[in-house]
């Protein structure tokens, strides 16, 4: 992107430069001195550092920021385990898939989990404590709790 928008100066500096003859007297005059010669040698093969660091700085970084203080926020929740089941041969041989159910709003909800097997199948239909922290796309389990 920044390639691009560096292209798209160029090409907008250089029919401005064509078309106007004040310009093109500034841009000669300007860089009739030979420390500004030597500075635009040096200047405009990192121009597209220049551009690449101020998006960055504009739309990544506050993205960053506000993901590195936003996630960590540990949550908890009741649900009843409804069902347990094997995941199938697509994954590893300890996972095992749950199905959750809310009991206030009745929603079923499900995902893999990987850890104690055997104690997971005594807990069917007892409510269970999902323990886990807030994340950008959604909630990551860390811990049932029984």
């Amino acid at each position: 992107m920044s390639g691009a928008v560096f292209i798209y100066l160029n090409i907008l500096i250089f029919n401005k430069y064509r078309r106007c003859s004040k310009y093109r007297e500034h841009i000669k005059y300007s860089v009739s001195d030979t420390k500004t010669k030597l500075s635009l040698i040096f200047a405009y093969p990192l121009s597209p550092l220049l551009i690449y660091a101020s998006l960055y700085f504009l739309f990544s970084a506050p993205i960053k920021l506000w993901a590195y203080y936003t996630q960590g926020d540990y949550w908890y929740k009741e649900y009843i385990l409804t069902d347990v089941q094997e995941c199938g041969t697509d994954y590893e041989d300890g996972c095992t898939r749950l199905y959750f159910k809310d009991p206030k709003t009745n929603e079923t909800h499900d995902f893999r989990w990987y850890d104690d097997k055997s104690t997971i199948m005594n807990n069917k239909n007892d409510y269970v404590y999902i323990v886990g922290e807030a994340s950008l796309f959604g909630y990551i389990v860390r811990d049932l709790e029984r």
